[in-house]
């Protein structure tokens, strides 16, 4: 809520200090670590997606900062997936409220990155991981609204998936994720 964020905020000790790139980069790495560790059916999959955006990102020749901005939200997409409980994400099948739940991840990743002005651009981004050109993703956004950093995410995350086991199916090959 916005009165334990703005507490929060205002007992940190000053002065303020900001982390420089590499730093902001180590500390998505160990959010996406705790996020991962939630279920043994993720774990490594942000570092997963951020390696496979990173490398689509410099193949396909985008300016650094953008490449870095894809790299990091492929370390964050999944924040939201701890608002769902693990025991849902474990399930071979999910019921209609369960699935509706995880259907707010991406949103949730939004939302919480969001509250930071140096990050907000980060959750907008990665909020977009399930989106599809055809507008079948959990939102609904079509190509004309996708930017290219937003469609490598997609990839990236939909091939990294396909890769690991679920609880309702194994881990496709490489061939097979690629293929999908």
């Amino acid at each position: 809520s916005a009165p334990t964020w703005d507490t929060v905020l205002a007992i940190e000790p000053a002065p303020v200090r900001w982390l420089d790139d590499e730093e902001l980069e180590a500390v998505a790495r160990s959010i996406a670590t705790l996020v991962d560790l939630r279920s043994s059916y993720t774990l490594g999959h942000s570092m997963g997606v951020e390696s496979v955006a990173d490398g689509t990102a410099r193949r396909l020749g985008l300016a650094t900062g953008e490449v870095a901005t894809v790299r990091r939200a492929g370390l964050l997409h999944d924040l939201g997936r701890c608002a769902v409980p693990v025991a849902v994400w474990n399930r071979t099948r999910w019921a209609d409220a369960e699935w509706e739940r995880a259907r707010k991840h991406p949103g949730l990743t939004e939302l919480v990155l969001a509250r930071s002005s140096a990050l907000g651009h980060l959750g907008t981004l990665a909020g977009l991981h399930h989106e599809r050109l055809d507008g079948s993703g959990y939102r609904g956004v079509t190509a004309s609204s996708l930017p290219i950093a937003a469609r490598i995410l997609a990839a990236a995350d939909a091939f990294r998936t396909k890769l690991e086991a679920r609880p309702h199916r194994p881990a496709l090959s490489d061939e097979a994720a690629a293929d999908e």
